[in-house]
């Protein structure tokens, strides 16, 4: 049985293409540079962005920092995931990562990034914990269900 790859990545390797895009957006030549229209302001933004990787939390601490309870902390970054304000996955790692389309749309360099279209809801097997459906997932790139 073959397995037919899509070039559109799943939600959960999303955050991966995402960074090669924001990489991509802003690497060029002094050359390149030169004669690009792009302000400076995105170009070290888009770079910055492409960096951040993901960052370990322990519920522990950010119940002690917060006044939380280390369930109401989980439940919050499952509700973040939700609604795309944190990367698919945060819930189940508890790596968060926030390299998703609200956060660039705030930074102003949300044209850079990868668009709903560009990213497919990962098939779920039977018994698995859900990731995104395609509703939630159009919602979370702010286009609402479908």
């Amino acid at each position: 049985m073959s397995v037919v790859k899509s070039a559109v990545p799943t939600l959960s390797s999303w955050s991966n293409a995402q960074r090669r895009a924001l990489r991509a957006a802003a690497s060029a030549t002094r050359t390149e540079r030169a004669r690009s229209d792009v302000d400076h302001v995105s170009v070290v933004l888009l770079a910055v962005l492409a960096a951040t990787a993901p960052t370990s939390f322990r519920p522990g601490d950010l119940a002690q920092a917060t006044g939380l309870s280390e369930r109401q902390v989980w439940d919050a970054v499952a509700d973040a995931e939700d609604r795309g304000l944190v990367e698919s996955g945060s819930a189940a790692t508890g790596r968060v990562g926030v390299i998703v389309p609200s956060v660039l749309a705030a930074l102003g360099v949300g044209g850079y990034g990868l668009a709903v279209e560009d990213v497919r809801a990962d098939v779920r097997p039977s018994g698995a914990a859900v990731e995104l459906s395609d509703d939630a997932l159009a919602e979370s790139f702010d286009l609402g269900a479908a």
